[in-house]
């Protein structure tokens, strides 16, 4: 049987050139290096011509910019390190692939182009990354732009959009399950509108484990909030706390309306987690942190960013691949804020 041909290395020509490997990388690469002299680049060339080297063709990303929109109310970044995070994420991978990032805030009812930012009225961007909720209306602005979007922490069912998002309805489950397994029997939830499809998934797991564990839905428990601020959720705790029979554990469809209700316990006077148990969602810098510090559900949010890109680039030099869901799994961070209770 003949001996199946070796293929030729970037080693092999560099040695047969007498240069560097990095050397003869660098003049496949066509970068402009001073240092190798026109005599070198030929000797190279010449080498991988005579060894029959194939240069690996390096991937071109086929647009230059790609814009982030954030709807206005989740920003200044500052105040809101999830997406702070989706940003870093995102930036670090366009490096990677040498596109660059430009990032704004929009009103998520935009109905009008001239609503929208002005980096996508001067085509200043190529493509979209699209983080958190938006009114159906400013999907369908977006649409007819013509340009490639990815949704990131939320999906739309009708929308033949790519989409990459937490494992939401698993991250409310283990939530849930967790302050049933310290004696929790009747655990409450604040949460925000379910048109927000990562709520909607939290509240759907909060229902999926207390259903498993035989535990009545009790719609009296369940607070829902405008908007998972610090504020919404220090209301909340303080109308779970007036309730007949107040909770002994809750669980907060974010840090942020965690923080809130650890806040609103402190001034009432109800020790955590001695007096009530609290579990957030997210593990934003800072959860760690609280007093005591928070047992939540952390998700990746730099990954979330990594892999939007990754689908965008995917999809722009993929157009007819059917939309894709991606979720990132999730996992329980168990801290200082829940303990156990016995014969609740």
């Amino acid at each position: 049987m003949a001996k199946a041909e070796q293929r030729v290395l970037l080693r092999d020509v560099a040695k047969h050139a007498g240069v560097a490997i990095s050397t003869a990388s660098n003049v496949f690469a066509g970068k402009a290096d001073i240092s190798i002299s026109e005599q070198t680049r030929a000797l190279v060339l010449a080498a991988a011509k005579e060894l029959g080297y194939q240069p690996k063709q390096r991937p071109v990303t086929p647009i230059e910019t790609v814009g982030l929109v954030v709807r206005a109310q989740a920003l200044p970044f500052s105040d809101s390190p999830f997406y702070a995070q989706i940003l870093h994420g995102a930036e670090q991978t366009c490096t990677t692939r040498k596109v660059a990032l430009m990032y704004a805030t929009v009103d998520e009812r935009a109905s009008v182009l001239e609503q929208l930012p002005l980096m996508i009225q001067r085509k200043q961007v190529q493509a979209l990354l699209l983080a958190g909720y938006f009114d159906p209306t400013f999907y369908e602005l977006v649409e007819r732009t013509g340009l490639p979007f990815i949704l990131i922490d939320h999906m739309v069912k009708d929308l033949q959009a790519d989409s990459v998002t937490g494992d939401d309805e698993e991250g409310g489950f283990l939530a849930t399950r967790y302050l049933l397994e310290h004696g929790h029997r009747h655990p409450a939830l604040i949460t925000g509108p379910v048109r927000h499809t990562s709520l909607l998934g939290r509240l759907n797991g909060y229902r999926r484990a207390l259903a498993e564990y035989g535990v009545p839905y009790d719609d009296s428990l369940v607070y829902r909030v405008d908007d998972t601020t610090l504020e919404e959720g220090y209301a909340a705790m303080q109308v779970l706390l007036d309730l007949p029979v107040p909770p002994t554990g809750v669980f907060c469809c974010n840090d942020h309306s965690a923080m809130g209700a650890l806040r609103a316990l402190y001034d009432q006077g109800v020790p955590v987690p001695d007096g009530c148990s609290i579990i957030g969602y997210d593990d934003i810098k800072g959860a760690a942190h609280t007093h005591p510090p928070l047992t939540t559900i952390k998700i990746d949010q730099e990954l979330l960013g990594v892999q939007s890109v990754w689908l965008l680039l995917e999809r722009i030099e993929r157009p007819d691949m059917p939309p894709r869901q991606v979720r990132v799994g999730v996992s329980l961070v168990e801290r200082g804020s829940v303990k156990t209770v016995v014969g609740q």
